[in-house]
């Protein structure tokens, strides 16, 4: 059975762990009251024993995405530099219906930070990046203006910021940098909001940059003149990378970091008017650009940011054991990006596969060096998940028709992984996938479906597909039981291997408008997929994890619970490893100060008695067994009664507890309606102080009935306002 070995307290939340060789490395982040900076708590692990090592702080930033290689941890985060001050709002500009021009969005903050650290004895920072965006807000580039001159479609502004994302595998990673341009449109006449006045703000910020020297590419092959590479007795998988390998002449390694104090100068607009006037109309482009790094043990190498490509025609219908006389490339080089936004990207066995706008552009790597070898389109602008198999690319889009939620299931042919085909087969189908997974016999869904033939369904759906074509093979509904539900983050789903078994964390709401929160349990078996129940935890799973190699058993993790799952007959079953429950109101029972703490956790609730001289030491209490709350957030209390909307309990001094009838819970609810209040005086108090350490008679007090103070609130009411309404 699991249980605790050790403990050890650790600052702000933590979000993910990094072990290597005895090094634990936690990242944590403080609540915004304490400072909001972001640490890596450093710490040697003997056995069960924690030592702490060292706290590096990241400074106010969260970090975005991470990764380890080896001894190298990268971290991927936001980085604040605009001063947290008040902002004029733009009055809505007054457009008629369906008139109007294309207005950016103001933009938001997206600086990023790309730091790399060496994890031995200490934590040794190697590269650190500050990547700034320089985008500039709608009224700014309005305030500029446009010579009326200016030929439509010129680019007007052209802005830069990094994505929110950092895509790996086990040798190299990517950032992206997302490029703006702001093309001139023509002019319209129309009422918006003008800005009249601005200013700039001075923000002093630390700029970091890895200086890198740009070395010969130590495998570079120079091509023919006509850009041909020989293939002669090796396959078309060993030309390709032979190719990859050689393509760019240069490599990037990084060779120092520098420093430097900067000032960034951020428009602020003070004050917006309507005006009648002739407005500068823009359209946009886009494109993001790919940063790519390979690891080496003594260090990241940054790839060459253009590339060539492979042009030969028919490569598609090859096999990567067939043998091809030559390989063509390009003479003329292209910068390594794709249009619009990064859809997906994966790294698969030396190929970059990369997808925006619905086009597939692919990559082979080899060292520090690669070439696009095809493009494809693959899909719609809506891609929603995607499986890469060994062979086979899965793509699953969305969208609404008729009312109605669906997907369409595409398959990618990836027998020949760099250059690609689409088979012709594709399936429309009810609700969408958000996760697609490779099952040991076929491929396996989850998704959810919202509307269907005109009904609210909002039911979670696994679904099994054949392979190689997608073929519907079976289906499964969960939790038709509720009202509603929900799928949780889907990094809380967990898929059993051995025993091709998902654990999938799911809420609804019953027909009582109660929350649960469960887990499903499932297994995947030829053209089949079986229920195995569910179990009901306390609150929200953020993490399910094997307990053990076998699979046998599952640990949950939540906010304040971790629970264990093992079999139980053809169902499972739940049992608590740790439970905290966690105090929501504090009440105090008599002139003695014994108070009653309240806690819960999920549905359930528990109390806990004790004096003000011990109320923190947590061993000295008298607690109650726990009982049924409901979702209570909030208690009512009258003498040694508890009211938590559709529940009420009675405790005694040892924390005893009884349930009250409805006829007594009413008549608790009417002793709590009627009950009086003491006032220090029955006159109206301006700005009144209250020495709460005091100590008071109670002849100081007046005591009233609700009617007398409502009666009262009226008479104040009247003397401020000169009208009956009661503030």
């Amino acid at each position: 059975e699991p249980k605790f070995a050790c403990a050890t307290q650790l600052p702000g939340v933590v979000d993910q762990f990094f072990f290597y060789q005895g090094h634990l490395v936690a990242m944590t982040k403080q609540q915004p009251s304490e400072g909001a900076e972001s640490y890596l708590v450093h710490i040697d692990v003997d056995g069960i024993q924690l030592s702490f090592v060292e706290a590096l702080s990241l400074g106010e930033v969260n970090i975005l995405d991470s990764r380890r290689f080896n001894d190298k941890l990268v971290f991927y985060t936001d980085l604040r530099l605009e001063p947290a001050q008040p902002v004029a709002q733009p009055i809505q500009p007054n457009l008629p219906f369906g008139g109007g021009v294309a207005v950016a969005p103001l933009p938001q903050t997206t600086h990023r930070s790309l730091r790399v650290y060496t994890l031995g004895d200490k934590l040794v920072e190697e590269m650190h990046d500050t990547l700034i965006d320089d985008g500039i807000p709608q009224e700014e580039l309005l305030s500029m203006g446009v010579d009326p001159s200016t030929p439509v479609g010129s680019v007007v502004n052209e802005s830069h910021r990094f994505g929110d994302d950092m895509w790996a595998s086990d040798h190299y990673f990517a950032v992206t940098e997302i490029v703006n341009r702001t093309l001139f449109a023509g002019f319209q006449t129309q009422t918006y909001s003008v800005c009249t006045a601005s200013h700039m703000v001075e923000t002093m910020y630390i700029d970091c940059k890895t200086v890198y020297e740009t070395q010969p590419n130590p495998d570079y092959v120079p091509p023919s003149a006509s850009g041909d590479h020989a293939c002669q007795n090796i396959t078309l998988a060993e030309c390709l990378r032979q190719v990859a390998r050689g393509a760019n002449e240069t490599i990037q390694v990084p060779v120092g970091k520098q420093c430097t104090e900067q000032v960034r100068q951020t428009f602020v607009c003070d004050s917006y008017e309507q005006r009648s006037t002739q407005y500068p109309t823009f359209s946009y482009d886009q494109v993001t650009r790919l940063y790519i790094y390979e690891y080496h043990p003594e260090g990241f190498v940054r790839l060459d940011t253009s590339v060539h490509e492979i042009t030969n025609a028919g490569l598609d219908a090859l096999a990567l054991g067939d043998s091809v006389p030559v390989l063509t490339t390009s003479s003329e080089s292209y910068e390594l990006s794709v249009p619009g936004m990064v859809q997906t990207l994966y790294f698969s066995g030396g190929v970059l596969y990369v997808i925006s706008e619905g086009v597939l552009q692919v990559y082979m790597l080899d060292g520090s060096s690669l070439i696009r070898t095809a493009t494809l389109q693959v899909v719609n602008d809506s891609l929603q998940s995607s499986l890469f198999s060994e062979d086979k690319l899965f793509l699953s889009d969305f969208g609404w028709s008729g009312g109605q939620d669906q997907s369409t299931l595409r398959v990618v042919n990836l027998s020949n992984p760099a250059f690609p085909s689409v088979d012709g087969a594709t399936h429309s189908l009810p609700g969408g996938h958000s996760s697609i997974m490779a099952a040991r016999d076929g491929i396996f869904t989850i998704g959810a479906v919202q509307q269907f033939e005109g009904i609210s369904a909002n039911f979670i759906k696994l679904g099994l597909f054949s392979e190689p074509y997608a073929d519907e093979s079976a289906y499964l509904i969960l939790a038709v039981d509720l009202m509603g539900t929900w799928l949780l983050d889907e990094e809380s789903h967990y898929f059993s291997g051995p025993e091709q078994r998902l654990l999938l964390p799911y809420r609804g709401q019953t027909n009582a408008m109660e929350q649960v929160q469960r887990v499903s349990v499932s297994r995947v078996i030829p053209g089949e997929i079986v229920s195995e129940g569910f179990v009901q935890v306390p609150e929200a799973v953020e993490r399910v994890r094997a307990a053990y190699p076998d699979q046998s058993s599952f640990l949950t993790f939540a906010e304040s619970s971790i629970e264990w799952l093992t079999p139980n007959g053809s169902e499972w079953q739940s049992s608590p490893v740790l439970e905290y429950y966690q105090p929501f109101a504090v009440l105090r029972l008599d002139e003695d100060d014994n108070y009653v703490e309240v806690q819960g956790l999920g549905t359930r609730c528990k109390l806990m008695l004790a004096n003000a001289s011990a109320i923190n030491q947590r061993e000295n209490a008298t607690y109650s067994e726990t009982f049924e709350c409901g979702n209570a957030q909030a208690v009512q209390a009258y003498d040694h009664t508890l009211l938590f909307g559709a529940t009420a309990v009675e405790f005694d001094d040892k924390a005893k507890l009884r349930k009250l009838s409805a006829g007594e819970q009413a008549l608790v609810q009417e002793s709590i309606a009627n009950r009086q209040t003491c006032l220090l005086t029955t006159e109206a108090v301006d700005n009144p102080v209250i020495d709460y350490t005091g100590n008071y008679a109670q002849d100081d007090f007046t005591c009233v009935s609700p009617a007398e103070l409502q009666m009262l609130q009226q008479k104040v009411a009247e003397e401020a306002y000169g009208t009956a309404a009661t503030p």
